[in-house]
């Protein structure tokens, strides 16, 4: 399961996708792409399966699901790196 990182908040400034992490020592600022901002929304509130987070994008974007289950992995995989999102 993912959830978005309590350190996070997303926001949108003039239709680009801003991530704001602020933590005890600096802030840091990650400016996304319209699909990571839609990762990140889909586990803004509640944890999300690989599963959930594929069927979500899936009917979003025209994307087969074995493809975007294999992308997921590698963006969510890179937003763990930043620490964007944890698993839980």
């Amino acid at each position: 399961m993912f959830k978005l990182s309590e350190k996070v908040m997303v926001n949108e400034v003039e239709n680009q996708g801003v991530i704001i992490m602020a933590t005890d020592n600096e802030e840091k600022i990650f400016f996304l792409n319209d699909t990571c901002i839609d990762i990140l929304k889909s586990i803004e509130k509640d944890p999300k399966s690989l599963d959930d987070i594929v069927d979500y994008i899936v009917a979003l974007y025209d994307v087969d699901k074995t493809t975007c289950e294999s992308d997921l992995k590698l963006i969510l995989d890179d937003l763990h790196s930043k620490a964007l999102v944890e698993l839980v």
